[in-house]
């Protein structure tokens, strides 16, 4: 299923391997925009190592959701052997690029305008914003490419309606 991948040292999960479909992802400015938000807020300014960014969480957290549905996919092959397995690799990159976005509606200051949002928009979480975040990417005009390999790979409008109720688990 991944036609080309690329490599990113990641400081806390040594050398990643992300699929090219996630590549096209993370180069749209809207997920670039993470680079400039801050995990913790300003808590860097009091310690100084503390400057992990949302960016660097993003590409983890995807990482990571990659690594938990590799081994469930393992795990239910060996009890299913023979069987349509139930998490299919359509299943398994949906997961990936769940994870890499649910990060995509954090503004400045992270947590603290996530708080502020919520006190003044009745009804706003950061994760509506990001699923909001996540269409936009979908849908932007110049990202045609993408949603043509989101195609190709079997991701579908079902698909991303999943992706998107993995981000925000309040929707149907």
């Amino acid at each position: 299923m991944v036609s080309h991948s690329k490599i990113i040292n990641d400081p806390i999960h040594g050398h990643i391997q992300l699929d090219s479909i996630l590549i096209k992802i993370i180069d749209t400015p809207q997920f670039q925009r993470l680079r400039d938000i801050k995990q913790l807020g300003c808590t860097y300014r009091v310690f100084p190592g503390a400057s992990h960014n949302r960016f660097e969480h993003a590409i983890g957290a995807c990482h990571l959701a990659g690594e938990l549905v590799e081994v469930i996919r393992n795990l239910q092959t060996d009890v299913y052997t023979g069987n349509m397995p139930i998490v299919t690799p359509v299943d398994a990159l949906c997961v990936k690029i769940a994870a890499l976005c649910y990060n995509l509606g954090y503004g400045p200051f992270s947590h603290v305008f996530d708080e502020m949002c919520a006190e003044k928009i009745s009804g706003w979480s950061v994760e509506k914003a990001s699923v909001v975040m996540f269409q936009c990417i979908i849908n932007a005009n110049e990202n045609e490419k993408l949603r043509r390999s989101l195609r190709q790979l079997e991701v579908n409008d079902a698909e991303l309606r999943f992706i998107e109720a993995l981000i925000d688990q309040s929707l149907p």
